[in-house]
């Protein structure tokens, strides 16, 4: 039985947002006006029957290409895969979501999306890249004497229903229970790791061509990876990200266990006990032209298109797609989402061209800088053998040892979220003039986000062996982890003595490489 989800009023959670971030206009915005809304005698149609139960689609247009990822490599400039950035204006690596609601200049361009200073909300996906092609039909080697790539552009921007890609819906069935995203709510949807071996669910990511005509309803002729559209269908891309929320976290270390999807009980689509609070779902939908340009010249097809994010080689036994994943930070102004909320979701209507179903609609889209990167190591960028990097959690616990010396490593632990890493490091300690070497037992604690680890050293002195002896412990150092995979690890540490080094590290019971999360 699901005990009922805590008492969220819009207009209070609205107030609640203005005193966390004093940069949120608290007064009416609809009574006293905004240069982002517009008026409109239109009104948004119901939603038709077995469809959407209450949506709102918007437009964006493309805004900057980046390494960078704000949620997987905060304050790491050109660590990530190559990403394109929808949205805010100012996403790169350095963001943190309190710039979204930043005091900006009247008439300011922040966002490319519908809504400009009223949706500063970030987006990001991998970029699509297609095989690069000579006249000849030859494939194009790069300055590094590697197969070359081109990046595939989405049909983005402009206020037209067919460039509508991100949505915001309702995902339970009880739509009053709805309730509007907290202020800097982050979440990742979809797995980065994701291969052939190992699929995603097609009912969070997925691909088809368009003129397929698949529905959810009707025709769910869908795919986990990218089909061969022939020219000049399209590849259309949808992304569903996670709507069940726990109520306190604003994110959590891997950026998705602080969120749910919905589950069926009783013949209802509601929220699970562990994330009772519904929120609007969000998705993304794009679509991506075959064209003459970016085709494969054998079959007029998106043959061999594949995601910066794919990590492995993509052939016809293994078309890439399987890695489709996407990013969002929550920068809307609180009563725009309170009348997105309450007009289009709760009230079972389809809201187009950035429509509030109360009389206004959003403004229109904007151009980003629109730059285009060298597509570095097939889109994996400079740093892909980091991106192998796995995103601690407790499946990583157990013993391991540095095979270089017998006799030293880890038993390493973590809380159940994956935040905190524990771990008993047993190693020697060197003879000196009045004592031969001899066994040390340190200790290693701290936070773990992502893979970047910030640890601290301890030393517990006293006791004797089998005795309730006192003990004292004390820092006695600094010390970094990271897993390249799951079987494999590196220690980086420093005592305050001055002593520092690298152990290199191997999981003594090894697992398969897919028990592992990577980002």
């Amino acid at each position: 039985m699901h005990s009922p989800h805590p008492v969220f009023s819009l207009r209070r959670l609205a107030m609640t947002a203005c005193l966390m971030m004093p940069a949120i206009a608290c007064a009416d915005l609809f009574d006293d006006g905004h240069p982002d809304l517009i008026p409109t005698s239109q009104f948004p149609a119901p939603v038709e029957p077995n469809s959407w139960r209450g949506i709102l689609r918007i437009n964006c247009d493309f805004s900057h290409a980046a390494y960078d990822d704000p949620l997987l490599f905060p304050g790491q400039p050109g660590a990530a895969h190559y990403h394109k950035f929808y949205g805010y204006t100012g996403t790169d690596a350095q963001l943190h979501a309190e710039a979204l609601y930043a005091p900006v200049p009247e008439g300011a361009t922040v966002s490319t999306c519908q809504g400009n200073q009223l949706n500063r909300s970030a987006y990001w996906i991998p970029a699509l890249l297609a095989p690069l092609y000579d006249e000849s039909g030859a494939r194009v080697i790069d300055e590094d004497g590697e197969p070359a790539w081109q990046v595939v552009d989405a049909v983005v921007g402009g206020d037209d229903v067919a460039h509508e890609i991100f949505y915001y819906s309702a995902a339970v069935d009880e739509l009053h229970t709805i309730v509007a995203p907290p202020p800097g709510l982050s979440i990742i949807a979809g797995t980065g790791s994701a291969n052939s071996a190992d699929p995603q669910d097609m009912a969070i990511a997925r691909w088809h061509c368009q003129s397929w005509e698949a529905t959810d309803a009707g025709n769910p002729d869908f795919r986990p990876y990218i089909p061969e559209c022939t020219a000049p269908d399209r590849v259309r891309m949808d992304l569903f990200f996670p709507s069940c929320w726990n109520g306190v976290d604003l994110d959590s270390p891997d950026h998705k266990s602080h969120m749910a999807y919905p589950e069926q009980v009783g013949g209802l689509m509601v929220c699970p006990e562990s994330h009772p609070v519904p929120l609007p779902r969000v998705s993304y939908h794009y679509a991506f032209p075959v064209r003459p340009e970016n085709a494969d010249p054998a079959s007029r097809s998106s043959r061999g298109w594949r995601l910066a994010s794919d990590m492995y080689t993509v052939s016809d036994n293994e078309p890439g797609g399987y890695s489709l994943h996407g990013d969002w930070i929550n920068g809307w102004h609180v009563e725009v989402m309170d009348e997105i909320v309450r007009g289009c979701i709760q009230g079972a209507l389809d809201c187009h061209d950035g429509n509030l179903a109360n009389g206004y609609r959003l403004s229109g889209t904007s151009e980003g800088i629109q730059n285009r990167l060298p597509i570095e190591n097939a889109g994996m960028g400079l740093h892909a053998g980091s991106e192998h990097a796995v995103i601690f959690g407790p499946e990583l616990a157990g013993a391991w040892f540095e095979p270089a010396t017998a006799g030293q490593g880890l038993f390493i632990s973590s809380d159940a979220a994956g935040s905190t890493l524990f771990a008993g490091w047993f190693t020697y300690q060197g003879p000196s003039e009045t004592s031969p070497g001899a066994h040390r037992w340190w200790t290693i604690q701290g936070d773990y986000a992502d893979a970047n680890s910030e640890l601290t050293i301890y030393l517990t002195e006293g006791g004797d062996f089998d005795a309730a002896t006192p003990t004292s412990t004390r820092p006695a150092g600094a010390a970094t982890m990271a897993f390249e995979d799951c079987n494999s690890a590196t220690l980086d540490y420093r005592f305050d003595t001055g002593e520092a080094g690298t152990i290199e590290l191997l999981r003594l019971l090894p697992v398969a490489d897919t028990a592992c999360e990577y980002r």
